[in-house]
């Protein structure tokens, strides 16, 4: 009678577990959202409504059900000032009960997954008790990076030391170490193509569509006095999804956001936005505080909390001008260099051209940005002064009395 009780019970266990493995995926039908940003506390200060929005996707009558993934991609360990703990007399951990120096820098992951908890948050819903999961390191492109799930969001840490990141003299960078020694990356290229093969990685079965990408703007003219460590992860997130568009031969929709500026613009959230905003912000910096870190809750993040301002954009908008020359009437054809630019660019025209020409600049949302008309004599070389020209992205055309002679994209470095 025991034996035949056993079998039961081992017959049950089997066809549970066997159900269990047969069980769909989880189907997002909203797809899936990314947010590429440089500190542990950017989304939850510039993003963080419409953050909160995707996270909270589900159906009322399942609460446990998510319609949408969010995938959060950090790229820095955060502030440079941050890197030696100047800021963090003695922080403990009392998750654990320790109070052993912790670096500033796990004190501030704890602040974002403070914040994603919260988000996470469903009505009527609990959630998984304490602890919560840890860590998972996974392998992108040669990396090591840590993880972390919590329902339906997931979370990249690249932990670049922020001082080697986002000073870099010249483009590309040269190697940067991470702060907790888990990899180096060798370039620039390496530091988007790891980006890349994160995205890659999280989109597989999502419609091109239903993928969303949400990162601060790089047009210094529509954010201006932004952080430094901002531009370049908007920068390295903004050629990430050109180069995702020409790979895949599809569009993306990018949301580009202002950032320290939008303190300066009017207030523009609901009050159940600003609630939602200024919570996850609160519990990010409630993390801090438990942890005997300085936690930044001043007057201008009071100001952040009541505002988000981002624009839209298609990758097709920046894939249309791609790195090859375009050919315009009369077969001729245009080059640049240096591309990046710094001071001048240079202008090679595939024919000698005389008379006057038109240069029209236009910023990657198609607004023109400047324009000059040149006078040549039987000339191929042409000079753009791009001193002025903000960090970012550009359009070039080249027009004469017969037309468009050509187009180029053009990146500025400074």
């Amino acid at each position: 009678m025991k034996f035949r009780f056993l079998l039961f019970l081992l017959l049950c266990c089997f066809c549970v577990l066997r159900a269990e493995a047969q069980l769909p995926p989880v189907i997002y039908r909203d797809g899936i959202a990314f947010y590429i940003i440089a500190h542990q506390d950017d989304w939850q200060l510039f993003m963080g409504s419409d953050v909160y929005n995707d996270i909270n996707r589900f159906d009322s009558k399942a609460p446990d059900s998510n319609n949408r993934k969010v995938v959060f991609i950090y790229t820095t360990a955060g502030n440079v000032h941050d890197d030696d703990d100047t800021k963090t007399c003695n922080c403990k951990d009392p998750s654990f009960g320790k109070y052993d120096h912790i670096p500033y820098w796990r004190v501030r992951e704890a602040g974002a997954r403070n914040s994603v908890h919260f988000a996470g948050c469903r009505y009527g819903s609990v959630g998984p008790g304490i602890p919560y999961a840890g860590y998972t390191n996974v392998n992108i492109s040669g990396h090591s990076i840590a993880t972390y799930v919590f329902k339906n969001t997931k979370s990249y840490f690249m932990r670049i030391k922020c001082g080697e990141y986002s000073y870099f003299p010249t483009y590309p960078f040269d190697p940067v170490h991470t702060i907790d020694s888990s990899t180096t990356y060798l370039d620039w290229n390496d530091f988007v193509n790891t980006i890349y093969g994160i995205v890659e990685t999280e989109s597989r079965g999502f419609k091109p569509e239903k993928t969303y990408f949400h990162f601060p703007e790089i047009n210094s003219r529509i954010n201006p006095n932004d952080h430094v460590a901002h531009y370049t992860t908007g920068k390295a997130a903004f050629e990430m999804v050109r180069k995702l568009g020409r790979d895949k031969k599809e569009c993306y929709n990018q949301s580009l956001y202002q950032e320290y500026n939008i303190a300066n613009l009017p207030e523009n959230l609901s009050p159940r936005e600003m609630q939602a905003k200024t919570a996850i912000s609160s519990v990010y910096c409630l993390a801090l505080l438990d942890r005997n870190a300085w936690a930044e809750w001043s007057n201008v993040y009071m100001e952040w909390s009541r505002r988000n301002y981002c624009r839209t954009v298609s990758s097709c908008d920046s894939i249309a001008i791609s790195d090859t020359p375009i050919t315009g009437k009369g077969g001729y054809s245009v080059k640049l260099f240096p591309n990046p630019s710094d001071k001048i660019l240079n202008i090679i025209l595939s024919e000698p051209v005389t008379g006057d020409l038109t240069l029209r600049v236009c910023d990657p949302t198609g607004a023109m940005f400047h324009e000059e008309t040149v006078r040549l004599t039987s000339a191929t070389n042409v000079e753009l002064n791009t001193t002025d020209y903000a960090f970012g992205e550009y359009f070039l055309t080249i027009f004469s009395s017969n037309g468009i002679l050509g187009r180029a994209f053009f990146m500025v470095n400074h």
